[in-house]
């Protein structure tokens, strides 16, 4: 059992870390919109436009206007930005490792059997937009993003079948179908997630009532491709 908390400190090390490599994703992820625009100490509603190389903003209120932000300028003093918004998440997410707790006298259990989901939930991204002045004066852009999701998943997959996770109630060895459900918080880069999930496998067939593993809870990392 010792190995249970080991590898779920890893995985969560591994998701923090994803955050900090979202620090590094450039403009690409940027689309166009509205955000939530912080700049000094006022919050505005802007709709951003991606321009070939710059950022138009529009900033909604009772005196709106439209300023541009460059990738490069030659004059203007160092300034911040930050855009943010939350928008709906589906993805298609895999759960390449899943691992099993112990059950009926078998040890901990790391699978990579085959499965497909659905991932539905909420999604975040920010983006810090500053200008910093290079040795020669003048003012080059530097973008920073990080996002993260937060929902459930649901899908199908496969499982091994055999005497023993069945407690010799079979005397076969098949690949059983299974569904799967669960929830998850993964780390956005740009259409790509990654991240943590908790999850429960109903197998399918006349079997389930002697499989050892019918609706016990499994730490999985999920993998997917955001659809919207």
């Amino acid at each position: 059992m010792k190995i249970i908390p080991h590898l779920a400190i890893c995985l969560l090390a591994l998701y923090a870390q994803s955050c900090t490599l979202l620090k590094e994703a450039q403009n690409d992820g940027f689309t166009d919109g509205l955000y939530e625009h912080r700049f000094g100490d006022s919050v505005y509603t802007s709709y951003l436009e991606n321009g070939d190389d710059t950022l138009f903003v529009h900033v909604l209120s009772k005196s709106s206007h439209q300023f541009t932000l460059p990738f490069k300028k030659d004059d203007g003093e160092a300034s911040q930005h930050t855009l943010s918004k939350r928008t709906f998440d589906i993805d298609i997410i895999t759960i390449p490792l899943k691992l099993r707790p112990s059950v009926e006298g078998f040890p901990p259990q790391l699978n990579t059997n085959f499965n497909g989901n659905i991932f539905i939930g909420s999604r975040y991204d920010s983006y810090d937009i500053d200008y910093s002045r290079s040795p020669i004066g003048t003012l080059n852009q530097e973008i920073s993003h990080y996002g993260y999701s937060i929902g459930g998943f649901g899908g199908i997959g496969t499982t091994a079948m055999n005497p023993w996770v069945t407690q010799n109630a079979i005397e076969i060895e098949y690949d059983g179908v299974i569904a799967l459900a669960g929830i998850s918080g993964t780390a956005a880069i740009n259409d790509f997630t990654f991240g943590l999930g908790i999850g429960v496998d109903f197998l399918l067939d006349k079997n389930r009532e002697f499989w050892i593993y019918q609706n016990q809870p499994w730490l999985g990392l999920t993998f997917g491709v955001n659809l919207n």
